[in-house]
Parts: C-alpha cells; structure tokens; sequence
C-alpha cells in the first residue's frame, strides 16, 4: 500500500488554497511532453473507438435508407410492428426504437406508424 502524505501546493500554484492536500508522492506529469503524450493516448483511444462499427460489417437484416444509414431489426418478428433501429458504420445515430409502416418508411410512434 503507498505510503499517503499530506502536503501544500506552492503559493505560486493557480490552485494554491493555502489548505494541505493529499499526495501519495507520486504527482501527474504536468511538463509539455507528459501532456502531449496524455492527449495522444486519449486522441489514439477515441480513433479506434470511432473506427471500431465498420469493422463489424451490417447487422442482419439490415435496410439502407440513405448513404451509410440503415435500420436494423430488433426482433425476429414480421409486420407492421416490427421494432427498428438505426445503424451507420460510420456517423454515430440516434438510439431510438423505430416502426415500420405501411409504405415501407419508418416512423418512432406507434401511432404513426399503425400498431396499435
């Protein structure tokens, strides 16, 4: 277990409270290089994170409804109510249940959509 101390930050700190706080001696890297390497990890982290839908390929079942957007099913079922959602591999979409109506669109209401 780290041996936990208390201690001040420097008066010429911006975050100088004049109360201790605690250290367990091992303080972040704030120099430029420490900084920059932290922001490439997170900018390298949200890339592959970005990158990762495409690589799956379409769910089954899937419909295109316009240029890298499609709505995937998310039952087995068949029919008017048959509960959609949007798929990219792509740009990210909303996260909403979806109906399919009568003319082939989809819409979010029951209603709308002719399930009752």
């Amino acid at each position: 277990m780290a041996k936990v101390t208390w201690r001040q930050a420097p008066k010429d700190s911006p975050i100088f409270t004049g109360k201790p706080v605690i250290s367990s001696g091992n303080a972040p890297d704030t120099s430029i290089a420490g900084i920059m390497v932290a922001a490439s990890v997170v900018a390298t982290m949200l890339l592959v994170g970005a990158c990762s839908g495409s690589e799956a390929g379409l769910p089954a079942g899937a419909v295109e409804v316009d240029t890298d957007l499609y709505m995937a099913p998310l039952d087995d079922g068949e029919g008017p109510c048959r509960m959609w959602r949007m798929y990219s591999p792509t740009p990210m979409t909303t996260q909403v249940i979806h109906y399919q109506k009568s003319d082939g669109g989809f819409a979010m209401s029951k209603t709308k959509a002719g399930c009752n």
